[in-house]
């Protein structure tokens, strides 16, 4: 599975698609992305990937905005097992645009969230 729609509950929650849930076993992590969009990263992709690549030279100023932009707003949660959800942040859903509908689409080992009205 490569893309899929959801619409939040009134507690700003994504519910994650059944096939997709032992990718986020570990955890999510959630941080605003390269443009009005979201990354949605399941954690053993950040700690493996994302984190290495962040940890660049003190005094990279490309490595620095990097880490601003990723790191600004950066939340980590774990899958409701029950339901398999997790609680989007009220300030990342506003950065993207998001209302309540969205749609997510596979980046290679990360996921893109946007607003459902967006264009892919």
């Amino acid at each position: 599975m490569d893309y899929f729609e959801r619409k939040l509950d009134d507690k700003r929650r994504l519910t994650i698609p059944t096939e997709l849930r032992n990718e986020f076993a570990s955890g999510v992590v959630l941080t605003r992305g390269f443009g009005q969009y979201l990354h949605l990263y399941p954690k053993t992709i950040w700690d493996r990937e994302v984190e290495p690549a962040l940890g660049g030279h003190i005094l990279d100023e490309k490595i620095a905005d990097l880490n601003v932009r990723f790191r600004r707003g950066k939340t980590g949660a774990e899958l409701d097992q029950k339901q398999g959800r997790v609680t989007i942040e009220q300030h990342l859903l506003d950065y993207a645009g998001i209302d309540r509908e969205l749609i997510a689409v596979r980046a290679g080992s990360y996921w893109r969230i946007l607003p459902a009205t967006a264009d892919v």
